[in-house]
């Protein structure tokens, strides 16, 4: 997922990793945990990006905290003096799988992977996301990530999204509630 990233020589001449490239599909950037750039409050933020990898149709993605929109790591200097309870990486790390536990199955806390990336002496934390068979909500909503997007899925789209998740996307139910497969329909 660094693939496109950016690097620069120190003084020493290692090369440190500077920027992350763009957002994609797969690959979504927030600055902060605690700081939003809007009136939404950032936590709820956070967790609908990670319901949105759960349900993509690809390969769920990567979350980084610390790295702002361009890609360019920021650190999470700022949220570790949020609070003084939060002053270390693990307590971090543990803040945000309290989050992750209290309005997900505790299963998708288990499959989260967390890594903190370190570059130039600024931290930077990467929440790897796995997409899952089975449709994860958020605040009884359904999410997705689409693009460099996370959408909320209504009507037709979350109908759709469903019989893709359920895997019924080839067959065809007809008015007599009996599922036939689309060879079984053309042989009518």
């Amino acid at each position: 997922l660094l693939g496109d990233s950016v690097t620069e020589e120190t003084e020493n001449n290692k090369k440190v990793i500077t920027n992350l490239g763009a957002e994609s599909k797969n690959k979504e950037f927030k600055t902060s945990v605690f700081y939003s750039a809007s009136d939404e409050p950032q936590q709820k933020v956070i967790l609908r990006t990670i319901a949105g990898f759960l349900n993509s149709y690809d390969n769920g993605g990567s979350l980084f905290i610390g790295v702002n929109d361009s890609g360019d790591i920021k650190a999470l200097k700022n949220d570790l003096n949020f609070d003084d309870k939060i002053t270390t990486l693990d307590n971090y790390q543990n803040y945000i799988q309290g989050l992750v536990v209290s309005v997900f199955p505790k299963e998708i806390n288990a499959l989260l992977d967390y890594k903190f990336h370190k570059s130039n002496l600024l931290d930077y934390l990467e929440i790897i996301v796995p997409r899952l068979d089975k449709p994860i909500p958020f605040e009884n909503e359904f999410y997705q990530r689409q693009g460099v997007q996370t959408r909320i899925l209504k009507g037709t789209d979350l109908v759709d999204f469903m019989y893709r998740k359920a895997n019924i996307n080839n067959r065809v139910i007809n008015i007599q509630d009996q599922v036939q497969t689309e060879d079984e329909v053309e042989f009518q």
